[in-house]
């Protein structure tokens, strides 16, 4: 799964989730989701997954970014760089 799908489909994940992304974070990256995990990196498979943000934040990001008028595409390229530079 990748953080395009991720971030589209949000609303289908539970708040308490974490997600973790595979470097580098593009809109194409692969996704992994985990419950109550404090690890900043995961290792599945000799991919390394960091932690990005938390589905709950996506979602209230996702809000805001909405009264911008933004196309899909920009709201999660804007998630992104929150990620890269905000969190």
């Amino acid at each position: 799964m990748d953080l395009f799908h991720v971030l589209l489909n949000i609303h289908e994940f539970a708040n308490e989730q974490s997600i973790y992304v595979e470097q580098p974070w593009t809109l194409e990256s692969t996704v992994m989701l985990c419950t109550n995990n404090t690890e900043i990196k995961l290792n599945v498979n000799n991919i390394i997954f960091e932690y990005f943000l938390e589905v709950v934040t996506v979602k209230a990001l996702l809000t805001d970014l909405g009264i911008h008028h933004l196309c899909i595409r920009d709201c999660c390229q804007q998630i992104i760089e929150y990620a890269l530079y905000e969190s």
